[in-house]
C-alpha cells in the first residue's frame, strides 16, 4: 500500500497519571505514567495508519529545548 508523511510543527507530550478512584478532597496517589507522542501531525497520520493500513512517518523539525521523551514515545510507536 501507499505511505503518508505528515509534518508536526509542535508535536507534544501527552502525559496520563492513572488512579484508583477519584475521590473529591482526597489525596490520590498515582499507580501509572503514560507517555505518548501528540500533535495534529502525529495524531493524523496515527488514525490514517490504523485506518487505512498505511505506513505513517512523522517529521517535526527540531528548534530550542526539546524533551527527549516526546521523541522517545514517539519512536516507540508501531
Amino acid at each position: 500500500m501507499g505511505e503518508i508523511v505528515t509534518v508536526t510543527l509542535n508535536a507534544a507530550l501527552y502525559v496520563t497519571y492513572e488512579v484508583e478512584a477519584l475521590v473529591p478532597n482526597a489525596t490520590h496517589r498515582v499507580t501509572a505514567v503514560h507517555h505518548r507522542a501528540g500533535g495534529k501531525g502525529v495524531n493524523v497520520a496515527r488514525v490514517l495508519a490504523d485506518a487505512v493500513a498505511l505506513s505513517a512517518a512523522v517529521l517535526s523539525p527540531v528548534a530550542g529545548t526539546v524533551d527527549p521523551a516526546a521523541y522517545l514515545a514517539l519512536s516507540q510507536e508501531t
